[in-house]
């Protein structure tokens, strides 16, 4: 993976930067036990299983 930036970003690992600014790159890369609903609007908040086994409730 290449990343471009004007200027220095630090590190793509989550425990040490986890700004807004990595966040896009966080969502394509790591995988959680849930997440949210990837819809529009009211639809977008609804939470559902990720890497869960289980309906979230």
């Amino acid at each position: 993976m290449r990343l471009v930036a004007n200027s220095a970003a630090g590190t793509i690992d989550p425990h040490i930067n986890y700004t807004l600014q990595y966040w896009q790159i966080y969502q394509a890369l790591y995988d959680g036990l849930i997440a949210f609903k990837k819809a529009a609007e009211v639809d977008g908040f609804a939470k559902v299983q990720d890497t869960a086994e289980e309906n979230i409730k």
